[in-house]
């Protein structure tokens, strides 16, 4: 699929879909909802204001700083209290950057780069996030603990050396 703009519409559901972006190089992802896909690209993705992804994959291979980026209102995972079903997961070769407003229910986000979050980042219950880089959130934040709903995040060992 080569589009610079999709929808849930144009995917198709419970399939890995390979969507490229021509020449622009970026794609965004608009609408209300993303669900039940997996998204494979190699562009930078722009994730609309106020969208939902749950029950989802989105993947990048873009090594830019922002590879994958919202500028307000992006909720990842459905509120529902720590249940089983309802995460997803956003990966990127690159960095992640989410201006305003982060909510991240059973989820995970992974970049080889940073992970950058602003102001107003209620609402973070059950999240991974594992950055290569710099994992950087600023002011307003609410973040809860989960001992389950984290269903279908991936795993590996990993050893980090703080000094």
């Amino acid at each position: 699929m080569n589009n610079k703009t999709i929808t849930q519409a144009a995917l198709r559901p419970n399939a890995v879909n390979v969507v490229s972006c021509g020449n622009s190089g970026k794609l965004s992802i608009n609408g209300a909802v993303i669900s039940e896909v997996v998204i494979v690209t190699t562009c930078e993705v722009s994730l609309a204001n106020n969208l939902v992804v749950y029950d989802a994959n989105i993947a990048t291979t873009n090594t830019s700083a922002k590879s994958i980026n919202s500028p307000s209102g992006l909720v990842v995972g459905q509120d529902d209290g720590c249940a089983d079903v309802g995460g997803a997961q956003l990966l990127t070769l690159g960095g992640m950057n989410f201006a305003a407003d982060l909510h991240v229910f059973g989820s995970q986000l992974i970049a080889v780069g940073d992970i950058e979050f602003a102001a107003n980042s209620n609402g973070v219950e059950g999240a991974s996030m594992i950055a290569g880089g710099t994992l950087s959130g600023t002011s307003n934040m609410t973040m809860g603990f989960c001992g389950s709903g984290m269903e279908d995040n991936f795993e590996a060992s990993y050893f980090r050396l703080a000094y």
